[in-house]
């Protein structure tokens, strides 16, 4: 059996069954405006609740989680983002123990 990827980034196997896109933890960093703007322009999985985290210069980051296409669109809108682990293979990794 093999796997084929859709034009919309989704894996789909001979037997249809949908796969979503992997998930990855995202740092997205900026002013408290910015960040803001960040979250009225783009709706984001931030998990239960925002978690941002205060830093030295006076920016914040703020952990969403995001497929590498939303990544790729908030670098392009200017954000800066900082792409991290694959929140769904650690996942999935972890359900099969």
């Amino acid at each position: 059996m093999s796997d084929q990827t859709g034009s919309d980034g989704a894996d789909q196997s001979q037997g249809n069954e949908y796969l979503p896109p992997d998930l990855y933890a995202a740092r997205i960093t900026g002013s408290r405006e910015t960040l803001a703007k960040l979250m009225q322009e783009f709706a984001l999985d931030v998990g239960c609740r925002p978690h941002g985290q205060l830093n030295p210069d006076g920016s914040a980051t703020l952990l969403a989680y995001a497929t590498e296409e939303r990544i790729a669109e908030l670098q392009a809108a200017g954000y800066q983002v900082e792409r991290g682990e694959n929140v769904s293979a650690i996942g999935a990794s972890a359900g099969r123990r």
